[in-house]
């Protein structure tokens, strides 16, 4: 399971309806292209956090936030206070994407990301950081955007579901 995530206290509301990043941004990123980009087409769009290979799985379940519909996400970033991603003080939104390592692949993906943000006019700024860097980043709430990944170590559903449940929560970003 891989995400992007969105610190939800990183863009002041510039509207009287703030909106959580996650209903505005899942609309740009075109998931199906990136399968095809960087999996060779050999994975499937997740809409939940139990992947279709296990238990539980409902295949009816449709994440309504995981479509691509940059039309959806340009009302919505205008609705949040920023038309075409300027803010009330005619100022570009600008957000700090921290990844780890410099790999091909890795800069590949964040560029990919930077492109897909940049079309609702989010401007993107890759930050390359050490592993140590990254993790304190985390633990001290101060990275605004970043991507992540989780592989069950075993098959089955609480592998993933007790990640999202507080008494499991992590002391530290791992």
């Amino acid at each position: 399971m891989a995400f992007v995530r969105f610190r939800r206290t990183v863009v002041p509301a510039a509207s009287a309806t703030p909106r959580p990043a996650s209903t505005i941004t899942p609309r740009p990123l075109n998931r199906p292209e990136r399968i095809k980009i960087f999996e060779n087409g050999r994975a499937t769009i997740a809409h939940g956090p139990i992947p279709p290979e296990f238990n539980f799985y409902d295949p009816e379940f449709k994440n309504p936030y995981s479509d691509f519909n940059l039309d959806k996400a340009r009302k919505l970033l205008a609705e949040a206070g920023y038309p075409g991603g300027i803010g009330p003080d005619g100022k570009q939104l600008v957000l700090n994407y921290e990844t780890t390592g410099s790999g091909t692949t890795t800069l590949q993906k964040a560029d990919f990301f930077r492109q897909e943000m940049k079309r609702i006019g989010i401007d993107i700024k890759i930050h390359q950081n050490t592993w140590t860097e990254f993790q304190e980043k985390l633990r001290n709430n101060l990275a605004q955007v970043y991507a992540l990944g989780w592989i069950a170590d075993y098959a089955d559903p609480e592998n993933f579901l007790q990640l999202f449940y507080g008494p499991n929560k992590s002391p530290n970003p791992n």
